[in-house]
């Protein structure tokens, strides 16, 4: 049955919970005078039916106070679709910073080695010799 909401003159509002087939546009304020029915966009309440197993746990998650009480128990937090940006901008910043450190390892390398050593390594690259970095 749905609540409908009226105003009154002397300023009283109130709710009606009744039938649709016993609903007026009117009601009788306590003031004994007309209220009329005030419209307002319907309220809909939406309910998301819950049911998978924890991931963490593999305890049953079957409402969303018990999705919030397995992330509290389990140090999560709710996922938000922009995570992933992050963990993607996070992911690139982190290659470009390994990269610059094996660039820095080999430039030091060498400038450790001999004179005779550079003159080598320097002939075999221009000769066409390629290193390729291979991550382990």
């Amino acid at each position: 049955m749905p609540t409908y909401q009226y105003k009154c003159e002397c300023g009283n509002k109130f709710e009606l919970f009744c039938r649709m087939s016993e609903h007026k546009n009117t009601a009788e304020c306590q003031c004994g005078k007309t209220a009329k029915q005030i419209i307002n966009a319907p309220r809909l309440i939406i309910v998301k039916d819950i049911y998978y197993d924890s991931p963490i746990d593999g305890r049953p998650i079957t409402s969303e106070a018990a999705r919030r009480e397995d992330l509290a128990r389990n140090n999560c937090i709710e996922y938000d679709p922009c995570m992933r940006q992050d963990i993607d901008k996070r992911a690139r910043e982190n290659e470009i910073k390994l990269d610059n450190e094996i660039d820095e390892t080999i430039d030091r390398e060498i400038s450790m080695m001999s004179a005779r050593q550079r003159e080598h390594l320097d002939s075999e690259l221009t000769k066409g010799l390629t290193a390729e970095v291979v991550r382990i």
